[in-house]
This record gives structure tokens, sequence and C-alpha cells, in this order.
């Protein structure tokens, strides 16, 4: 990613100042990578007027501080890392300066509430909203059900309103998931870069149309049913990406490959050696996060960026026809 918006940055003549921007940054890895990353690139960290994250829990500010600027305390919603960028906390999007921006949302639209409704019959009311009720039964593992239900709910009136069109493809009996958030803070991205200049890239599982049931529950490492322990397991959900570009595709022409190469040389042991080829395979195979992950660029011009083109439907043997997004 930090080499991806550094082409950008170069191929827009080199803005002589630009800053980095992280939606729901999580304990501040991937963050500190991009900028160990952009250190090792000359000219480029003299560039960064600032980086700011927009996150609202106090717990993970401080864990994501301890990550980028070791040792050094909170003040005044920020810190100074070591190499002299000041990092700033913020609580949304709009209180972020307006400047040139590179902005990040990793894993950051699937934690979006979602929607969930069933198609009951061929007619505009014909849409019911899943509800949680409670599970009476005593045998029952988590004492809570998803039911339909009985009537309409403003959801299912104000949600689907203008959908139908899209959702004309569902059959009776089927299900829908929307995330009325996601188009929202895709909105303000867009906005922000066509206002400030810059590019966003949105990294994400998702799926290339209206996601069907996708909700679930994740609890140490492993996928529960979504109303497994509420409060004590985190919920995710497919993306609906109106376009996207292929994730795998994207690594390797940012060089990913070279990326294992460079790291196989100076691997210790075979047992590294092995765990590097796998996490590669992991992120690359259709079969696993390669295809699962989705990509969108947001960008102000209406040019493609590079790494997004349009894929050929055998590039990969993988089927189907990813495109670029903004």
């Amino acid at each position: 990613m930090a080499v991806w918006f550094v082409h950008f940055w170069q191929t827009k003549g080199m803005p002589s100042e630009f800053q980095l921007v992280e939606l729901g940054p999580g304990r501040g890895t991937l963050m500190h990578d991009m900028l160990r990353t952009l250190a090792q690139l000359k000219g480029v960290c003299e560039r960064i007027v600032g980086v700011h994250m927009v996150e609202a829990s106090p717990e993970l500010r401080a864990k994501q501080a301890a990550r980028l600027a070791p040792g050094v305390e909170i003040v005044d919603d920020s810190v100074t890392t070591a190499e002299g960028i000041r990092v700033t906390w913020h609580d949304s999007l709009e209180s972020v300066p307006h400047k040139y921006t590179f902005l990040m949302a990793h894993e950051f639209f699937d934690a979006m509430p979602v929607y969930k409704f069933e198609a009951t019959q061929r007619t505009e009311q014909g849409w019911r909203e899943l509800v949680v009720d409670l599970d009476e039964d005593p045998g029952s593992p988590r004492h809570f059900r998803f039911v339909l239900a009985p009537t309409a709910t403003k959801a299912s009136v104000s949600l689907l309103k203008g959908s139908l069109d899209r959702l004309s493809h569902v059959q009776i009996g089927e299900r829908v998931e929307i995330a009325p958030d996601v188009d929202l803070f895709s909105s303000q991205i867009a906005s922000r870069i066509q206002a400030d200049g810059g590019a966003a890239l949105l990294i994400d599982y998702g799926r290339n149309h209206v996601v069907d049931d996708s909700l679930r529950g994740i609890r140490q490492h492993q996928f529960v049913h979504p109303l497994t322990s509420p409060g004590e397991c985190d919920l995710s959900a497919d993306v609906d990406f109106s376009a996207i570009a292929h994730a795998g595709l994207f690594l390797e022409r940012m060089g990913i490959g070279a990326r294992v190469v460079a790291l196989l040389k100076v691997a210790g042991s075979t047992k590294e050696r092995k765990a590097i080829v796998a996490e590669f395979e992991r992120l690359v195979d259709p079969n696993a996060m390669g295809e699962a992950y989705k990509i969108q660029a947001i960008t102000g011009d209406g040019e493609t960026p590079y790494g997004l083109e349009p894929m050929e439907a055998d590039a990969r043997g993988a089927g189907g026809g990813a495109t670029e997004a903004q």
C-alpha cells in the first residue's frame, strides 16, 4: 500500500506535502509498517505533514500510540514519532484537516452494521426484516434467534426504497444485507478526495453484487454464529462493492513477488521461509484471501490508477473479470 501511494504521488507531480489518514486503525500495525516503508524511500517522509487516525476507542488509541511512538504519552490527542511525524487521533473524518490526502480503510467497512431482509413475495411490500428475538428453548445454545418481522418495519421501507430494481433477481425465501453506513462513509471519503486531492484505498472482504447472508461472528480467530455471546465476539459482514479490483492481482502488480524473494534471502531458518511462502499464498491465492479480499480505489481525476486496471478473464485462471473501482 505504501508503494502504491508513492507511485500515485509521483504520477501526480509529487505535491509538496501530503497527510496519511487511516479509518479504524486497529492496533496501529498497518500505519506502523507504512511509515517504516516510507522511511526507506528518499525524500518521501519529509513531505508528510501529519498522520491522522480516525479511532473512537481510547483503549485502541493507546495501543496504536504504543505501536507508533513507544513510551510517548498521548497529549491533546497527539503524539510525535521518533522520526518527528505528528500523529493525531480523531473521533470522525470531519475533524481531519483538509490537505492533500492518502487515506486507507483496511477491514473497516466489514464492521459496519447491516440490516438483513428476506423476500417473502413479489410485491413492493414483499420484504421482511430479520430481527433478533429470545429463544426460550432450554436447549438453545445462544438463547437468541433471528426471526422475520411480522409486518413492514421502518428499515424495510426506507432502506429498500429505490433498490427494488437492483434486487429483482432475488428469489422468494432468499435474503439480502444492506449496510447504509458503507454508503455514507464512501460518500464522505469521495467528497474529501475530490475536494483536497489525493487517493484512497479501501480493502475489505467483499463481493461485486448485493450480499446475501454473510453476517458472522468471529471469536478467538474462529467463525461463530453472530448471536454467540453478544458483546464478546466481533461481528463482520461482506462489503457490497459496486465495482471491485482483484486483491491478489493488485498485490502482484505492486511487487509482492519481489518482496517475497527479498524476505526469503534473509530468512534465518527453513521454518521462517515456509511461513513467508504460506503467507504469500494466503494473500494471493484465489481460494483464500486473493478472491475474498477486494480493493477499491477512490481518486479525484477519473483516471484508472496503476495496479487496479481491469483484469482479463483468464489473467489468473480464476474466471470472472474484476475491474477497477473509482
